[in-house]
């Protein structure tokens, strides 16, 4: 009986411990998604610390379990940093976890094919879809900035939709194309600018690469080495960079819905005189020069304008053109499906009103990309991306928008006449000055239509070799509209007005065939291997008219400046016979045929080797030249494989590498090798030929050999790692427009040069997870330095490159674009003229002084200064704490001079018939007045203002930009169940915000445009009047459903 007793109470007993225990336990519930960019992490294990006990998060990144309190919960997904937290109270939890940036088994894209980072041998920066999200960028390349070592973006101008200047590892040519390739989803597309020759003057080039939507891309590698970039052969030359847009997942369907909308401003207003002060100095300049100054009533005269002083205006030009911008942008899409077939599908708006009026860009895009396991064997993979954009882009330079307010147009003048209409426009010469709002009466607008397409299909003929083909299409519709308005009547003797439209259609055909192969053999030996054949032909059509000037109007539709409906109104309503019309057309055909191959080798898990080789034939090229050949070789040690370091806890991964390969550009336009001839030309009351063009049969291939070695390292536990780079690029061969013998006819002909370009660099990037847990806080900083050099200048004089505005130059032992001045020496305190230093005989300066004018200094220039900075980078940290998110981003660069060529003109060398800057106001005036700034005279340089080539305009643009700041906060998931909403973040941001610099100019990231290859590489460093860059501020949501 005491026996049966006493099992009943140790039964009861245990019982109630159990119950106890049960009592105890309570289910917590969260969302666990990614610290980068706040999106749920599917498949994240959820595990009680210590047991088996656990679970796993859902499509949407949400989990349920039910533990005991105090227990530790330990979140681990492949990728990301583990999380631990101790249940102490609550029933929901939510996790962000930190993506393992050094993680092993991420697989990067390297360029037919895909690896493992760890086992990459070539430099390869990676930019994920996070830097792109809630970015108010209008092209996916400005957003690089600051992010990827070795990257050089610049603006061209402040203008929405305009083009960017992308370097990767220096500029490696001169009279070709140095922009990088671009691929998408393995398609190399075609970002030649398509500009009008018969658009509004100086009218900015629109950016080709704005016609894809950031939204759309997941990630982005830049292939920088010649082992990573030579699989692209004769196209990667200038480094290439691969886009991979984003791809379904198996499962329920997840909608995501982002919105984001805010202001714009200018960076940074130069000031400029005031009235009264222009008038003040004018009236000085002629005492200065022997003339009595202006009385009151007395009239004067400038750029047809005439005047008194008692009747001059206070106009900010600058400010009338300027105005407060607005952005928009909204982005919804989907992405599910099953195990078989998966599916993403995206829709965009976006709207940029840029902070010079005027200037609108507006983008429509839609994307669907699918793929579909056929069968056991078969694979099918597509996408279709379609896009609208419309630029309407203002005038620059000294004829219109932000040029014109400071320049040619006075601030003693008004912006309107008493009765309302424009100044300046009835005048019988208006055009050697422009009113910079009337001129906004004219119009130009490009619409781009595109359309990118592209199918692969798969066949696994054994587990470890497959078969694919790929077929795409990019297809660009481009048609501009300039316009005109009766208003400026007299531009361009038009005084009617006039209208062109051109209409341009882009082909490009791409077609690629790939065998692949991997196997690992007696688990020590793996094999990865690639031959492949691509062909990709190009067409270019191009049609259009110029009507020479409006005349017979039937109604009054264009003195309003509209542009609607231009076409037919002007073809029911203009008498023909008096506005003739000029037509033309033209059709250009390029192609690429290319045979690919590459051979990656493994050993041990540690030892690396890869080679490659590409063939290329180019339509460029004629018939014995057209074939490049481009091998490569590379090669890598992963040291922590090996016993003496892997042991070492501090260290979690090393690996050197190297490399050296060739590569090559053909980026100078086709048909260059044959001559041409045209028409029209009468001897003898006849027509005939004339030539245009020296044909050249030989020309080839520019050539680029390059030299990698690195370090990829992580310690504790990668949370601090990164990479170390240093590479020598040789490039050589320039295709270049030589001087030839006047003989011939001709003062030039394009040849490949023995002109020789060297791009020598470091690379360092760290990445570190400083703080984990509830606050954590992890740190990105690169830094990279490039040494740009021409050591053979094939005996080109400096003036013989095809290209000079801002005096850069082309010189022996300098960089391209160095500028090419006097050295400044001040300004003469008794007689307040400027003053220069005289070169010797080898054009090194001396110490002796001379004085300025148009003729010393165009007999004592030399080589000045630094184009190239001697360091850029960046650097970004993030902050996160419970539900809010911070990520701080500064971009900066370091050494470099811009020659500021519209300087010369605004403080003092155009006083007499251009606005001036402030900077003048401390001008020498009496001798004895220290000062850089010279005594103001109507005839600077003896009258010859423009020739004021000298140092004194050569500027630090060394610069620290905030160019990314955003605050965030994720709503907690239980306060979006009953709304079925699966995440919602809502964040404001701001972009260039504060910048450090000492630069004198605009801004010191804006370099000059120039449509030509050889204008784009050598006068990049002298921006004429640009536009700066604007500053945001936007407020917006994500939104997961």
């Amino acid at each position: 009986m005491r026996k049966l007793y006493l099992i009943t109470q140790a039964v009861f007993l245990t019982l109630f411990v159990t119950l106890s225990a049960i009592a105890q336990e309570k289910t917590i519930t969260g969302t666990v998604t990614a610290f980068e960019d706040g999106n749920p992490i599917p498949g994240v294990n959820v595990v009680v610390k210590g047991t088996t006990t656990g679970t796993a998060t859902d499509l949407n990144g949400k989990y349920s379990i039910s533990v005991a309190e105090g227990v530790t919960l330990v979140f681990s997904s492949v990728g990301y940093t583990n999380e631990e937290v101790v249940v102490a109270g609550q029933t929901s939890i939510d996790v962000k976890m930190v993506l393992n940036v050094s993680s092993l088994s991420e697989v990067v894209v390297v360029g037919y094919g895909t690896q493992e980072r760890r086992d990459v041998t070539g430099a390869i920066s990676s930019v994920k879809s996070t830097a792109l999200k809630n970015n108010p960028v209008n092209s996916f390349d400005a957003a690089l900035q600051g992010r990827t070592a070795g990257v050089q973006v610049q603006q061209s101008t402040g203008i929405p939709g305009s083009a960017i200047r992308v370097r990767v590892r220096g500029t490696a040519s001169i009279g070709g194309s140095a922009d990088p390739l671009y691929v998408v989803d393995g398609v190399p597309l075609n970002t030649d600018q398509t500009s009008d020759p018969n658009a509004p003057t100086s009218a900015v080039n629109t950016n080709p690469l704005s016609s894809i939507n950031p939204n759309d891309i997941e990630s982005i590698e830049v292939l920088k080495d010649a082992a990573a970039a030579a699989i692209y052969g004769s196209r990667g030359a200038n480094g290439v960079v691969l886009i991979t847009t984003k791809r379904g997942k198996s499962g329920k369907t997840a909608f995501d819905l982002s919105y984001m909308t805010g202001v714009s401003s200018a960076t940074h207003k130069l000031k400029m005189l005031s009235g009264s002060e222009w008038m003040q100095l004018y009236n000085e300049a002629r005492v200065n020069d022997g003339l009595a100054p202006l009385g009151p009533n007395q009239d004067f005269t400038i750029n047809g304008v005439t005047m008194t002083p008692n009747t001059i205006a206070n106009t900010n030009w600058i400010d009338e053109v300027l105005q407060t911008g607005s952005y928009q942008d909204v982005n919804l899409s989907a992405k599910g499906g099953s195990e078989k077939t998966k599916f993403f599908a995206n829709g965009s708006y976006n709207r940029n009103e840029g902070m010079l009026k005027g200037n609108t860009f507006e983008r429509l895009s839609g994307r669907l990309n699918v793929d579909n396991q056929a069968s056991e064997r078969v694979s099918i993979e597509g996408g279709v991306g379609i896009t609208y954009t419309r630029s309407k882009m203002p005038k620059t330079s000294y004829n219109g928008g932000i040029g014109a307010a400071q320049s040619g147009a006075l601030n003693i003048w008004p912006v309107y006449n008493a009765d309302g209409s424009y100044f300046g426009t009835q005048l019988a010469n208006p055009a050697t000055w422009f009113n910079p709002i009337a001129q906004l009466e004219d119009k130009y607008t490009t619409h781009n239509y595109r359309t990118l397409g592209n199918m692969k299909a798969s066949y696994k003929i054994l587990p470890e070799l497959v078969l694919s083909s790929q077929g795409s299409i990019d297809l660009l519709t481009q048609i501009e509209d300039n316009y005109y308005s009766p208003v400026n009547r007299y531009y361009n003797n038009r005084p009617l007005g006039a209208s062109s439209e051109r209409r341009l259609t882009n082909v490009n055909l791409y077609w690629s065939s790939m065998l692949s192969y991997n196997k690992t053999f007696n688990e020590v030996h793996n094999i990865s291997a690639v031959v492949a054949y691509d062909v990709q032909n190009f067409s270019n059509r191009v049609a259009g008219y110029y009507p020479q000037g409006f005349a017979g109007f039937a109604n009054s539709a264009f003195t309003t400046g509209s542009a609607n409906n231009l076409v037919a109104e002007w073809a029911a309503t203009a008498d023909k016979a008096n506005s003739p019309t000029v037509g033309y057309s033209y059709l250009n055909r390029y192609g690429f045929i290319s045979y690919v191959s590459r051979v990656n080798y493994k050993y041990n898990d540690r030892y690396l080797l890869g080679l490659s080789f590409r063939s290329d034939g180019s339509s460029n090229f004629g018939p014995d030249h057209r074939f490049g050949y481009f091998p490569a070789a590379s090669a890598g040690w992963i040291m922590t494989e090996e016993d003496f370091i892997k042991n070492i806890p501090a260290i979690s991964f090393l690996k050197l590498r190297a490399s050296y390969g060739a590569t090559g550009n053909a980026n100078i336009g086709n048909s260059q090798w044959f001559g041409s001839y045209s028409a029209g030309v009468g001897y003898g009351g006849s027509s005939g030929l004339y030539q245009t063009r020296l044909a050249n049969d030989a020309l080839t291939w520019e050539k680029n050999r390059q030299f990698d070695a690195g370090i990829d390292y992580g310690f504790l536990n990668n949370r601090i790692s990164g990479t170390i780079g240093f590479y020598n690029k040789t490039s050589t061969a320039l295709l270049l427009s030589y001087p030839v013998q006047t003989s011939s006819g001709f003062s030039s002909s394009v040849v490949n040069s023995d002109v020789v370009v060297k791009n020598t660099g470091i690379e360092f990037d760290i990445k570190s997870e400083n703080l984990v847990g509830d606050f954590k806080w992890t740190t990105e900083l690169n830094i990279s330095s490039n040494r740009n050099r021409v050591t053979d200048v094939a005996g080109i004089a400096p003036d013989g490159f095809g290209a000079s505005e801002g005096d850069t130059r082309v010189i022996k032992n300098q960089p391209i674009g160095i500028s090419y001045l006097a050295k400044f020496a001040g300004v003469d305190p008794q007689t307040g003229l400027e003053m220069i230093y005289k070169v010797d005989a080898n054009g090194n300066p001396t110490d002796e002084k001379i004085v300025a004018t148009a003729d010393a200094v165009q007999a004592n220039r030399t080589a000045l200064g630094r184009p190239f900075p001697k360091f850029t980078g960046g650097f970004t940290n993030r902050f996160a704490y419970k539900n809010f998110e911070l990520e701080v981003l500064f971009a900066f660069s370091y050494g470099n001079q811009i020659y500021d060529d519209g300087a010369k003109v605004q403080i003092g060398g155009k006083l007499y018939e251009w606005n001036q800057r402030a900077e003048l106001l401390d001008r020498w005036q009496q001798p004895g007045d220290i000062t850089d700034v010279p005594k103001v005279t109507l005839n600077p340089l003896g009258g010859n203002g423009y020739s004021d080539n000298t140092s004194r305009f050569l500027y630090d643009a060394s610069y620290m930009r905030l160019r990314n700041i955003k605050l965030s906060y994720n709503v907690p998931a239980a306060a979006l169940k009953k709304a079925k909403v699966t995440s919602c973040q809502i964040f404001v941001a701001a972009q260039n915000w504060l910048t450090f610099t000492k630069y004198r100019g605009w801004d010191p990231e804006v370099v000059r445009y120039n449509s030509s290859s050889a204008g784009a590489n050598i006068a990049f460093g002298a921006p004429y009047l640009p536009t700066p860059q604007a500053k945001t501020l936007t407020v917006g949501f994500n939104l997961g459903f």
